[in-house]
């Protein structure tokens, strides 16, 4: 697979994004802070992930359910 082009407009716009989600690790792992995602925010992240996958690999649209 061709590695992914960020448009010449944005080179570096994750750049904050990633420094802002590791120094909340940091303060996370050091106690002065709580994760602003819990294990509920993972599960859906991992069910998106897992559709994603699915679709990319059947090329259909996959039904997502959040509900337990």
């Amino acid at each position: 697979n061709p590695p992914l082009n960020y448009p010449d407009s944005c080179p570096n716009c994750f750049d904050d994004g990633h420094r802002d989600e590791l120094n909340e690790f940091i303060a996370v792992v050091e106690g002065t802070a709580v994760p602003t995602a819990d294990f509920e925010d993972g599960r859906c992240a991992l069910i998106l992930a897992d559709a994603a996958w699915h679709s990319l690999r059947s090329d259909q649209a996959i039904p997502v359910k959040f509900g337990r």
